[in-house]
Order: structure tokens, then sequence, then C-alpha cells
């Protein structure tokens, strides 16, 4: 479970670093295929990656504290928005509202992990 929750990280990292015009288009395609408004679809991606991360890492490092998970978490979350704005990422920027939804996700995907670990020891 450990190797799928870096593997996660990895894929998310990418995804988050790709450069504006290729992931807009992406992003432009899901819209016309689901409907889904493309800002709404760029937003829920934040919340909806590091909730996945989340419960991933509750559940894959159950015998770590849940305030160093929490921690580790937000500090990803929190570097992974901020290293847009190096200006490595052509197209790209940094964003404390889209952070703010990194987070947001942390806290859902720690407490959906949460849930799964007293769920699975009734």
């Amino acid at each position: 479970m450990k190797i799928i929750t870096v593997i996660w990280l990895l894929f998310m990292l990418i995804l988050s670093h790709i450069p504006g015009e290729p992931s807009g288009e992406e992003s432009r395609l899901l819209s016309r295929l689901t409907g889904v408004k493309e800002s709404t679809l760029r937003r829920s991606a934040h919340v909806v990656l590091y909730l996945i991360l989340g419960a991933l890492v509750m559940v894959s490092f159950a015998d770590t504290a849940l305030w160093i998970k929490a921690v580790v978490l937000v500090i990803i979350a929190v570097v992974d928005e901020s290293s847009k704005a190096l200006r490595f990422f052509p197209g790209r920027h940094c964003s404390l509202y889209e952070m703010g939804l990194n987070c947001a996700g942390v806290v859902a995907g720690l407490t959906i992990g949460l849930l799964l670990i007293l769920v699975a020891g009734q």
C-alpha cells in the first residue's frame, strides 16, 4: 500500500507541473466530455487528488501519528502549489486559493482514511 501511495504522489506532482497549455487542453477536453465547467473541473481536481492522497497516507501509514501525517501532507500541498511561482513551468502560477483547496483535500482524505480504519477495525 505504501508503494501505491508513493506512486499516487508522483502522479499528482507530475500532473501539477505539466506546462499550462497542455494542461489547459486536457481540462478543456475533459470539460467537453463531462459537461462540467472547466474552472470547476480544475479546482475540483485539487481537492480530489489530495483527498485520495490523504486517505492513502492514513491507511498506508497507520502506525504514524495523525499530526505527523497532517503536517507532512500540508507541507507537500503548500510546496506543490508554491513551486509554480518559480516560473519553471510555463503557463502555471501559484494560487493561495488552490493551495487552500489542496489542504482541504488533505483534511477530507485523512478523515475518510480514519473512517475506513475505524470501520475495518470493527
